[in-house]
């Protein structure tokens, strides 16, 4: 959540910030957290933010994971 809205949102046009969508959901102890949804255009913006970051080794293993993760939800952009 914070790197989407410290490092990515505030350096995004108004049309690309569409394609990360907020919405508040509910645990099943009915608490609030946000959630952001992307697109695959918000995840390649992520990933391209990201990656500038990578000497981290906690962020160069969620780089990896998120590509992972992107062919099995976007499997025709391999």
């Amino acid at each position: 959540m914070n790197r989407i809205e410290e490092m990515i949102l505030p350096r995004l046009d108004e049309q690309s910030k569409r394609f990360f969508r907020m919405e508040v959901e509910r645990t099943a102890q009915h608490r609030r957290y946000k959630v952001y949804y992307m697109n695959k255009a918000a995840c390649d913006l992520y990933l391209a933010e990201i990656e500038t970051h990578k000497k981290y080794v906690n962020i160069a293993g969620g780089i990896v994971k998120m590509r992972e993760l992107m062919k099995t939800v976007f499997p025709s952009c391999g």
